[in-house]
């Protein structure tokens, strides 16, 4: 997860990056609902948690935005380990920072690419061990595409890879809105 240092670095990044006079038109929000594959080498099947994701970010220009998330579980996936125990897994929260690198957002159809740093904690319940939690962060990538409805928004799906670490994977295919916004 990201500590008291992490949080730090990131506000001056942001403070730096979104100078006052840039935030007339660029600003932009939303949210997706996810459907997440969770896999540990000791599972022997792919847990399946759904989880809901919000967004904030700023286009800096019509190719490339910087942007916010913060999400939560909304349904546990359950799997099997090795032992042949079953359990539930659910997304307790996970969130970071991430670059997005489109073509022209002008576009109806606009496909990117989104690179970035996540941050995560997950819940474990089961009837045969305690129930327990885990924590880390991971960098994360992805592929989406906005599919505009007006000038001011746009409906998106995306392909995420929000935990790639040790032995431990969440992908997720999401469906969202976004909106943007003057301030």
């Amino acid at each position: 997860m990201l500590n008291y240092s992490h949080g730090r670095v990131l506000w001056i990044t942001l403070f730096l990056l979104f100078p006052s006079h840039a935030i007339a038109e660029s600003w932009y929000g939303g949210a997706s609902i996810n459907s997440g594959a969770y896999k540990e080498d000791f599972n022997v099947d792919t847990a399946r948690p759904n989880f809901m994701v919000f967004r904030a970010g700023y286009g800096f220009n019509e190719y490339m935005s910087g942007e916010a998330r913060l999400g939560f579980g909304l349904s546990e996936g359950e799997f099997t380990d090795r032992s042949g125990r079953d359990g539930n897994v659910k997304i307790s929260n996970l969130g970071g920072f991430y670059l997005r690198a489109s073509l022209a957002s002008e576009q109806v159809f606009s496909p990117y690419v989104l690179v970035g740093f996540s941050g995560y904690r997950l819940y474990f319940s089961s009837n045969d061990f305690r129930n327990e939690s885990a924590s880390g962060n991971s960098i994360s990538y992805g592929l989406g595409a906005n599919i505009q409805v007006n000038s001011k928004q746009t409906f998106n799906i995306e392909y995420a890879s929000y935990i790639r670490e040790e032995g431990v994977e969440l992908n997720s295919f999401s469906i969202g809105f976004v909106s943007g916004f003057n301030i």
